[in-house]
């Protein structure tokens, strides 16, 4: 009978061990997965970032690339007229105007800025990667 209430202790007892160790493997497993979820978020947001600024870049270069244009096409016909080629006063006007336009279109763009580790494939890691580098450039007898 006493090595029976023995067992039923010790089952006890381990019964209590393994749900111990239950929650405690539970509640790494949330926090783990909340660590998880923010480290995602983190991600998300840059390539977001970057998705937005290649996009508003995308916009912004024909807008840019027109106003390059307008801006060369008036210095080069200056430079005819200089050399005494004649050139319609009404051609130099409409440039005039399509350079203000493209200005105004220009100045009005809004790029999304990109932050300075949004080009860094896992940041994490950056710190990481600069040492092993250094102490490399050290051993080969680098900086």
């Amino acid at each position: 009978m006493e090595s029976l209430k023995k067992l039923d202790n010790f089952s006890r007892a381990e019964q209590s061990r393994l749900r111990s160790s239950r929650d405690d493997a539970l509640r790494t497993a949330h926090s783990e997965q909340s660590r998880f979820k923010d480290d995602v978020a983190i991600y998300k947001a840059r390539i977001d970032r970057l998705q937005k600024h290649i996009l508003d870049k995308r916009v912004a270069d024909k807008s840019l690339f027109m106003q390059c244009q307008t801006v060369g096409s008036r210095k080069l016909l200056k430079k005819l007229i200089k050399n005494g080629i004649a050139i319609l006063g009404e051609t130099m006007c409409e440039l005039k105007v399509d350079k203000n336009n493209w200005r105004e279109v220009v100045d009005a763009l809004e790029i999304i800025d990109l932050l300075d580790d949004d080009l860094v494939a896992f940041p994490e890691f950056e710190d990481e990667a600069s040492m092993t580098t250094a102490e490399g450039e050290a051993r080969i007898g680098g900086t």
